[in-house]
């Protein structure tokens, strides 16, 4: 499996794979909401599917932290963390 290496490629694979409840959240929540009510559901799928667990995520790492250094992604978590806060920041733009 290919692994996104940078921010933009995640976020726009992870708009592929949002549930009609995950969107929701998104559009309706605060971020910190947002980030509480989907880091076990859809943070644990970005997670696997992006294996933000591998040797491999660095690259994508390096990205989200040379674009958000307010949300560092040093392991896994983090990195989801991060992701999720782009992904409200994506659903409240319009694209």
């Amino acid at each position: 499996m290919i692994y996104p290496r940078t921010l933009e490629d995640a976020v726009s694979r992870a708009r592929a794979i949002l549930s009609v409840e995950d969107r929701d959240v998104l559009r309706n929540c605060t971020l910190e909401e947002a980030g509480w009510r989907l880091h076990m559901t859809l943070g644990h799928q970005l997670r696997n599917e992006f294996g933000l667990w591998a040797e491999e995520a660095g690259a994508l790492f390096d990205d989200i932290n040379a674009k958000m250094p307010h949300r560092l992604a040093v392991e896994g978590d983090s990195a989801s963390a991060a992701l999720i806060d782009a992904l409200w920041h994506d659903a409240r733009s319009g694209t």
